[in-house]
């Protein structure tokens, strides 16, 4: 279906039958994978309050460090200070915290969630 300026849209039924069906593929390969597929899950979820992340700077020990993610969404980063984490995956937070460091790389940079709040 196009509109007027020739473009394609999808009416919300079209919408929803996508959304169904990439759901659907989601539940079989979370089925065939097994535990692949809860860590494929795991890793893309958002870091939420309480969660502890773990910043790991190559060649800088006195960059990397634990922290939890307070109540407003912020983690206290070596050197930086405060930055808000919550919501955002953990490679968005990965960017973000590469970023604010100035000279360090992503590809130089592990940060993961070592705990999820339960």
């Amino acid at each position: 279906m196009t509109d007027a300026h020739g473009q394609q849209s999808f009416s919300k039924r079209q919408f929803l039958t996508e959304l169904g069906i990439v759901a659907l593929v989601l539940v079989v390969l979370a089925g065939c994978l097994g535990g692949a597929a809860y860590y494929v899950l795991v890793v893309r979820a958002q870091i939420a309050p309480g969660d502890v992340i773990v910043v790991q700077v190559a060649g800088h020990p006195d960059l990397s460090g634990e922290a939890r993610v307070g109540d407003d969404g912020l983690v206290r980063v070596r050197v930086i200070g405060m930055v808000p984490v919550s919501g955002l995956s953990v490679e968005a937070a990965g960017r973000l915290i590469a970023d604010l460091l100035g000279g360090v790389t992503r590809t130089e940079m592990d940060v993961r969630v070592e705990k999820k709040k339960s």
